[in-house]
C-alpha cells in the first residue's frame, strides 16, 4: 500500500513540473511572438514617457525676439527634454511678471529693468538667462537730420513711453532739459509728419514699418548711451526654482539651444511665429530676425554662450536705477539673477 501511494505521489509531482514548464514556455512565447509566430515589438518607454506641462509667457506678440522659444518647441527640443511647453504671448496690458508671480505660468520673459522693479516691489522672481546682450531699444530720427549724439535731442520733439528707465537715464545723463516730450502710443503718424522729431522703436520692427512707408531713418541705440539693460530675460519665481531645479535647467537649456538653432534657420521657424501673429508678414519676420542677431550673439554670449549674464552688468544696472529713484533699495545680486541653470 505504501509503495502504491509513493508511486502515485511521484506521478503527481512529475505532472505538476511538466505543467509548469509548459506554462513558462507559452508565457515566453506570448511575450515575444504573436499567435501567428510573428515577433511582437516591446513598447518603447521613451514613446510612452509623460511630458511635464510648462507655460512660457513672452513680453509681446509673437515675433523673432522669441524665435528661440518657437524653435525649441517646433524642433522638438522641449519634447526631448520631457517638456510640453505652451507659449503664451504678451501684449498691451499683459504682465508676464504678474502672471508668473500668480502661478498661472511657470516661466516668464521681461526686460532686466522690469525684473529689478518687480524685486523692489517684493515680487520674488529670479532671472535665469538674458536673450539680448544689447538692449534692442533705439531712438529713431529721419535721415539727413544733424543728430550724432543723444545731446542733440535738445530742442526737438521726442515720443517715448513715460516713465521708461532708459529715457529717464538719457535725459539726466545728457541734460535734456529742452525736449518736448510726447507720449508713445505705437502710432507713427506724428513722427512721419514732423521730419525734425524722434520716436522710440526697435531696430527690427519700426525701422521696417517706416521703410515700407518710404521713410528712411537712422537711429541712436539706447545700449550706446551708457544704459544697457539685458533684454528679454527669462525668469521664474524663487519658489518654483527651489522646488523644480532640474525642470528649470532642462527648460533653459532647451530654450538656449532653440536660439542657437533659430540664428541659422529663422526662415524655417518664422512660419510658426506667423501663425501666432498673422498681422506680420514673412518678409518682416525675416528682416527682424536678421537685425537682431548682432544684439543677441554679442558681448559675453560670444565667449560663454547665448543667455549669459554677469554680476558686473546687473550691479551697474541696479545702481543706475537706484540713482534714478526707480528703485529704493540695492538688493543683493544673488537674489536677482543666477547663471547656474545655463549650459
Amino acid at each position: 500500500m505504501v509503495r502504491k501511494l509513493s508511486f502515485i505521489w511521484m506521478l503527481l509531482m512529475m505532472l505538476l513540473v511538466a505543467i509548469g514548464c509548459s506554462s513558462n514556455s507559452n508565457s515566453s512565447t506570448s511575450e515575444s511572438e504573436s499567435n501567428t509566430g510573428e515577433t511582437v515589438e516591446e513598447p518603447n518607454i521613451e514613446e510612452t514617457q509623460e511630458l511635464t506641462p510648462i507655460t512660457q509667457v513672452t513680453t509681446w506678440f509673437a515675433q523673432p525676439s522669441f524665435g528661440g522659444v518657437y524653435a525649441a518647441k517646433y524642433q522638438g527640443l522641449y519634447e526631448e527634454a520631457g517638456l510640453d511647453v505652451t507659449i503664451q504671448n504678451g501684449g498691451p496690458g499683459v504682465s508676464g511678471v504678474q502672471i508668473v508671480a500668480a502661478g498661472e505660468a511657470e516661466i516668464g520673459m521681461a526686460h532686466a529693468t522690469d525684473i529689478l522693479v518687480a524685486r523692489n516691489e517684493g515680487i520674488p522672481i529670479v532671472a535665469l538667462a538674458a536673450v539680448f546682450q544689447d538692449y534692442p531699444q533705439a531712438v529713431l530720427f529721419h535721415q539727413g537730420q544733424d543728430i550724432t549724439s543723444f545731446s542733440d535731442l535738445n530742442g526737438r520733439t521726442v515720443t517715448t513711453a513715460p516713465g521708461a528707465p532708459w529715457w529717464d537715464y538719457i535725459k539726466e545723463a545728457y541734460e535734456l532739459n529742452e525736449v518736448d516730450e510726447m507720449v508713445y502710443s505705437g502710432q507713427l503718424a506724428n513722427f512721419i509728419a514732423d521730419e525734425t522729431s524722434l520716436i522710440q522703436g526697435f531696430v527690427g520692427s519700426e525701422t521696417y514699418t517706416l521703410a515700407q512707408e518710404g521713410i528712411e531713418v537712422d537711429y541712436l541705440m539706447v545700449s550706446e548711451s551708457g544704459f544697457n539693460p539685458y533684454g528679454v530675460v527669462m525668469f521664474t519665481t524663487e519658489k518654483f526654482l527651489e522646488e523644480n531645479p532640474e525642470l528649470v535647467r532642462t527648460h533653459v537649456k532647451a530654450t538656449m539651444e532653440g536660439y542657437n538653432y533659430y540664428k541659422d534657420h529663422a526662415e524655417e521657424i518664422n512660419p510658426f511665429i506667423l501663425e501666432d501673429n498673422p498681422d506680420k508678414t514673412m518678409e518682416e519676420l525675416n528682416f527682424a530676425a536678421e537685425s537682431e542677431v548682432d544684439l543677441i550673439f554679442t558681448g559675453d554670449a560670444l565667449d560663454y554662450g547665448v543667455g549669459y549674464m554677469t554680476e558686473e552688468r546687473w550691479e551697474t544696472l541696479r545702481d543706475q536705477m537706484y540713482e534714478l529713484g526707480v528703485i529704493d533699495e540695492k538688493e543683493d545680486l544673488s537674489d536677482i539673477f543666477t547663471t547656474s541653470y545655463l549650459k
